[in-house]
């Protein structure tokens, strides 16, 4: 099998070879993948990003997070998205005054912020800040059926009614 290196360094099978020799036509499958840091300012990165991945397009384009020069790194997924490369584009771990300064100078408006939220840890800002236009997408590793289960013991609340009532 062929791997290549993502630009966090892990080794995958090559994406797109997968998706020709699944036999599953590519539109019915959605695909994602983040534009790590180190990358921001590389004008280059979304095509080199798509040719490691072996795909014409990403469903989703995500920023992976605000650190070095991540405004110049939005740019990069605004042009993908209007080139057609990225379907959509996403902020990934933004909050308060990043999304503030995001909000003040996007040319496109992100349609997916990616946050950690969990019962412990419960982003209730960004829900209070408007960003229930968005689609909130959390990191489901995060909560476990112990994590759940310990909620539940303590309530009259089943698993599921515990985890729908922590982003309500």
């Amino acid at each position: 099998m062929e791997y290549i290196t993502l630009n966090n360094g892990i080794k995958c099978p090559v994406v797109g070879r997968g998706i020709k020799e699944s036999g599953v036509a590519r539109e019915d499958i959605f695909l994602s993948t983040k534009l790590w840091p180190s990358e921001y300012e590389n004008e280059n990165a979304v095509d080199e990003t798509l040719e490691r991945l072996g795909v014409d397009y990403v469903d989703l384009l995500y920023i992976h997070q605000p650190a070095g020069n991540w405004m110049s790194g939005y740019r990069l997924l605004e042009k993908a998205y209007r080139e057609g490369k990225a379907k959509s584009i996403g902020i990934s771990n933004f909050e308060g005054e990043y999304i503030e300064k995001l909000q003040n100078e996007w040319d496109i408006v992100p349609q997916f912020i990616q946050v950690e939220a969990h019962p412990y840890f419960t982003q209730k800002d960004l829900y209070s800040a408007g960003t229930h236009r968005w689609a909130l997408s959390s990191y489901p590793e995060a909560v476990t059926s112990i994590t759940l289960g310990t909620i539940s013991l303590r309530s009259e609340y089943s698993d599921k009614k515990s985890l729908q009532m922590f982003h309500s």
